[in-house]
């Protein structure tokens, strides 16, 4: 059966009733109220009304308290029960600056949670400003975050912190602040984090300024972590412009200080110039663990209105001052001065081009200043020349080596070669004692610095771990302090539960947490004590072994590189002495050879060939003349025939008296002349002529061969030193200062007035020297070439190559001045590329020039290259190399200067003179074959 009542209805609010009396007791009733500005609303439910715990009752409001500036509305849920009231609020207040809210929930009249949020945005012309501000109530303390960030004028600030401990300790929080403020031409931030319930306060500031004034750039950055100002971290730099006029100057500056740990570094360095002077310097400066200032400096100046040049550098182990000063006035000098730890080594050297004189001049030991090097070569006179390198030690003269000429007569020079026969063995005496001493001061400069650093970074460590467990140890109590509370809060929910296993949970954390915070203190405890100990940095043991077995190894360097210095002076020593005695066999082969040959000089090769050519030459000339004899018949034949003829056709006409006086004349010409033995007696004439000229002429050369015999050794003695010779000289010399022009051609003219084809006689001058004296000495110019498939070396390997890519001919290997590289275009068409410092130079097909990417008429010229077209030519010369391409040949001619000898590497050698070794690749290693040879020397792995 269904007993019940049910009411609904409107008065004042709603009301709304449900009551049921079967099938069981229960009841239900609610009210509420609507307006504007408010909603409320109660629930009521018994679900046994027979008993006391069996209901519930909730009730909600809502208001709204707004106005048109201000929306403020609040809110509130209860809910009753029969053994305990939960009640949620919250409110709400925004405006159009601002907005707070909170919330809480209340357990029988108690708060047990709540939070709390506000934010406001101010903004007011110039001024700016926007906070924000989070709290969590809890039980046991209240968490709250805040944070603010203002713009005033351009002053930008940021603030924020985290409390852990709002509601009871407004110290317990983390403070982080930062600002960023413009000053015209600079700016300043500043960045902190504090710790107000350790008395902490860790601060970060920063200013910079830029272009203000002679300041280009100045910065300075400060950490600090504690209130003792030693244990502040400052970084500063600054660069600066004290430039005033015409003089030029610059300044920088850069340095890192933490008194506490001894930490003071500073970098300065300065660029002048002013009135044809430049000047730099830097210096170093630190501070040691003992607090000892170390300095560390550079210094440079160079002076070019008084030619001077000063370079100085001190540490704190060594002192290096360097200074230098050239004259460039008659005579010419170059002077250095050295001070090394203020014991001065100086050197000058001396050009005087008006005695024609050169001189050097060093004090070569530091510990004995007594001790000078001289090197000295000059023109004594017109006809002498002297070189001298002598030493004095202490007042006493030593010569080392001599060289001299001098011209006896003007086809004979004396020539003389002394030296020291001990020199090498003293030589090796002093390197070895320099080399122990050396040795000894290396090993004890590396333990000085090594134990020196060691200790220093030794030093360090421990000032550092000092200061950072001082500063730590705090922060392991406030742990301990916290977590210690965090226990008791853990503890005090002991008993709000009636539950065993879960009581005894708690215990069991308790306990934990206890031996948490014992281990903290502890911890904290050795902190403070470890921070006033010394104790060795990790490693420092290895270092230690390092640092030992360093000092061995130098020790034994120092022996083998003594060993192997003895050794090689040794084996200098016996090698200088097996070149001696080959010498003088070499000598003595050389003029017994001359000797025989001058004895009959008229059975040599070269006579021989001589007198050959000449004697085929007028065998030639006989042949194609007609004999005397029979050119006197002619004549005569002649002379009768066509009288005959004239008498028979002008019979009547030679019978005149006038035509038989021409007759009678005519006739006694020709008896006159006589035709015949005269022709005879003229060639004859001429031929004794020619014969006794050349006669005249071999016995010139044989005369000169025969003066050759003068030339000789006239002392030979290595053992003690000595060795003098007698030259005699073809072409007489009146003055070693310049040499004899000797224009061989004109002896060749010579001999070609008197024989009409020179192609007879070619092969004499194959065997005249060059009038250019300049190719008679070393360093001699190299040539290769490429002719088709061709390829010849610098060295005059010969080996047949078609390519089809980019190959290097030629290139310096040693400074880079230049590569030339043959390019194979296709179609049998080929170009050269020359690649200098400065440009690129392509020779290409139809005599066509590109420079640098543009096509160019020729001739061209630059400061380091010149294209020229000389006939069939085209020659490009640069520095110390050349390139000639006879276009109608199509053959490639490249020459080098001898400066580049064992500089070069490409298809075209090594230039050493030696053969084996020209087909070298980059790799320095032989090739087997051309091919691989020449793929190492492409210019790229793309053929054509």
């Amino acid at each position: 059966m269904l007993d019940m009542d049910v009411v609904f209805g409107k008065d004042t609010s709603y009301v709304a009733a449900l009551t049921m009396r079967a099938p069981r007791p229960v009841s239900f009733s609610s009210n509420g109220e609507l307006t504007d500005s408010a909603i409320r609303g109660d629930l009521d439910i018994n679900w046994n009304t027979e008993s006391q715990d069996s209901n519930v009752r909730m009730a909600a409001a809502v208001n709204d308290k707004s106005d048109s500036f201000t929306e403020r509305k609040d809110v509130s849920v209860t809910v009753t029960l029969p053994r305990k009231t939960v009640v949620v609020t919250g409110s709400l207040t925004r405006s159009s600056i601002a907005l707070s809210s909170s919330g809480n929930l209340i357990v029988d009249g108690v708060t047990k949670y709540g939070i709390d949020y506000e934010t406001s945005d101010r903004n007011r012309r110039s001024n700016m400003e926007q906070s924000k501000s989070l709290a969590i109530r809890l039980p046991s303390r209240t968490l709250k975050t805040t944070s603010l960030f203002s713009d005033s004028y351009g002053i930008r600030t940021t603030e924020g912190a985290i409390f852990w401990d709002a509601g009871r300790d407004e110290t317990q929080k983390i403070g982080v602040r930062g600002s960023l403020n413009p000053q015209g031409r600079s700016t300043k931030a500043d960045f902190s984090v504090s710790f107000p319930s350790l008395g902490k306060n860790v601060k970060l500031d920063s200013e910079v300024t830029m272009n203000s004034g002679n300041i280009i750039f100045d910065g300075k950055t400060e950490f600090s972590y504690s209130g003792d100002v030693n244990k502040n971290l400052v970084i500063h730099s600054r660069v600066e412009d004290l430039s005033s006029g015409f003089r030029k100057n610059y300044s920088f500056v850069v340095g890192v200080t933490h008194p506490a740990t001894t930490i003071d570094v500073q970098l300065t360095s300065n660029l002048g110039h002013a009135d044809n002077k430049y000047s730099a310097d830097m210096g170093f400066q630190y501070l040691t663990a003992n607090r000892n200032r170390k300095n560390f400096a550079l210094m440079g100046e160079i002076d070019n209105m008084r030619k001077q040049m000063k370079f100085e550098m001190v540490s704190p182990i060594k002192s290096v001052k360097v200074s230098g000063q050239v004259s460039t006035s008659v005579p010419y000098r170059l002077s250095i001065h050295n001070l090394y730890d203020e014991r001065p080594v100086d050197a000058e050297l001396i050009i005087d081009p008006s005695k024609l004189s050169m001189g050097f001049h060093m004090n070569y030991d530091i510990d004995n200043q007594g001790k000078v090097l001289h090197a000295e070569a000059k023109y004594v006179n017109n006809s002498a020349i002297r070189a001298e390198i002598y030493r004095e030690e202490n007042t006493q003269r030593i010569t080392d080596s001599l060289f001299a000429m001098r011209l006896n007569t003007s086809r004979m020079l004396h020539t003389r070669l002394h030296w020291r026969p001990t020199l090498v063995q003293d030589l090796k005496t002093y390197g070895l004692r320099r080399m122990v001493r050396n040795s000894r001061d290396f090993v004890e400069l590396f333990n000085e610095i090594s134990s020196g650093v060691n200790e220093e970074v030794n030093s360090k460590y421990n000032s550092i771990r000092s200061s950072v467990l001082e500063e730590l140890a705090p922060y392991f109590q406030l742990a301990a302090n916290n977590i210690r509370g965090m226990q008791r809060e853990v503890t005090s929910l002991r008993g709000t539960v009636d539950c065993d296993m879960l009581n005894s949970r708690i215990d069991e954390l308790s306990e934990h947490i206890t031996t948490v915070v014992v281990e903290f203190q502890n911890l904290a405890s050795w902190m403070e004590t470890a921070a006033s100990s010394r104790v060795s940095y990790p490693m420092k043991d290895s270092v230690d072994e390092y640092i030992v077995g360093g000092s061995e190894l130098l020790q034994a360097i120092g022996q083998e590189s003594r060993r192997n210095f003895a050794t090689m002076m040794n084996s200098l020593d016996v090698k200088l002495g097996e070149l001696s005695t080959t010498a003088l066999l070499t000598f003595k082969t050389y003029h017994d050879h001359m000797t025989n040959a001058i004895a009959q000089p008229l059975n040599t090769d070269t006579l021989r060939l001589v007198k050959a050519k000449y004697n085929a030459y007028v065998s030639k000339v006989t042949n194609q003349l007609p004999s005397i004899n029979d050119l006197a018949q002619r004549y005569t034949a002649t002379r009768y025939n066509g009288r005959e003829q004239i008498n028979s056709a002008l019979y009547g006409l030679l019978n005149r008296p006038e035509v038989d006086f021409i007759q009678s004349k005519a006739a006694a010409a020709y008896k006159f002349w006589e035709v015949e033995e005269n022709t005879k007696a003229a060639l004859a004439s001429v031929y004794d002529h020619v014969m006794e000229i050349i006669e005249d002429e071999i016995e010139a050369l044989k005369t000169v061969i025969t003066d050759l015999e003068k030339t000789k050794i006239t002392v030979f003695d290595p053992l003690n030193g000595e060795v003098q010779t007698d030259t005699y000289l073809v072409v007489p010399m009146k003055s070693l200062k310049t040499l004899p022009g000797i224009d061989v051609i004109q002896h060749y003219n010579n001999i070609r007035s008197y024989v009409p084809d020179i192609s007879e006689l070619r092969s004499i001058y194959d065997y005249l020297p060059s009038s250019d004296f300049s190719t008679w000495m070393p360093p001699f110019d190299a040539f290769g070439t490429v002719e088709g498939n061709t390829f010849t070396t610098f060295d005059g390997k010969t080996f047949q190559f078609n390519g089809r890519c980019s190959y290097v001919l030629a290139g310096d290997y040693m400074d880079g001045n230049f590569s030339i590289v043959l390019d194979y275009m296709g179609k049998q068409k080929i170009r050269v590329i020359i690649t200098t410092i400065k440009h690129a130079v392509q020779l290409l097909p139809k005599n066509k020039l590109r420079v640098d990417g543009a096509i160019v008429e020729m001739p061209y010229h630059d400061e380091d290259i010149t294209v020229v077209n000389e006939g069939d030519d085209v020659t490009v010369r640069g520095h110390g190399f050349t390139v000639r391409h006879n276009v109608p040949s199509d053959v490639y001619e490249i020459g080098l200067s001898g400066w580049y000898y064992g500089k070069t590497g490409g298809l075209l050698g090594t230039y050493d003179n030696e053969r084996h070794n020209d087909m070298m690749m980059p790799s320095r290693q032989l090739a087997n074959d051309v091919t691989s040879f020449a793929d190492t020397w492409e210019v790229n792995d793309r053929c054509r």
